[in-house]
């Protein structure tokens, strides 16, 4: 017997949404210290953060970048990476404000975008070219 995730799981949130990978400042806030933080990966209902501070993050925080104050839970802490679950989901406009729209777009896959495209087979290689690098590029940030 397995158990099923409720649709408003936030792990099932995490996996249904549209990341964008970027180096970004921003800055963490708990109710004693705030702290400076890189901005690793954005999506509309949370943040991928990094800090030699990281260790010291619990509970509920604030993301603070530019215009967004936006109210979190630390999910996990792994040495000085930081994962945050965002209380409220954020728009998808506010996540462009931030990563910008061509780091957004380049977090799609092709497939994604031109999967029922009529291509010519020229780029349709180019493409697969791409989505091997993209793959390679992945795996490396995750080592």
């Amino acid at each position: 017997m397995s158990a099923e995730l409720p649709l408003k799981s936030p792990v099932l949130r995490r996996r249904n949404s549209k990341r964008s990978r970027v180096h970004l400042d921003a800055v963490v806030e708990t109710a004693d210290a705030h702290y400076e933080v890189e901005l690793r990966d954005l999506s509309c209902v949370g943040a991928l953060i990094e800090t030699d501070d990281a260790p010291a993050l619990s509970g509920d925080v604030v993301f603070v970048r530019n215009h967004s104050r936006v109210a979190s839970h630390v999910a996990w802490v792994d040495g000085c990476r930081a994962g945050l679950d965002f209380i409220d989901p954020i728009g998808e406009e506010e996540v462009l404000s931030h990563v910008g729209m061509d780091s957004h777009w380049a977090a799609l896959a092709p497939t994604e975008t031109f999967r029922h495209a009529s291509l010519p087979n020229e780029e349709r290689a180019i493409i697969k070219k791409w989505e091997k690098l993209m793959r390679e590029m992945d795996g490396n940030l995750d080592s």
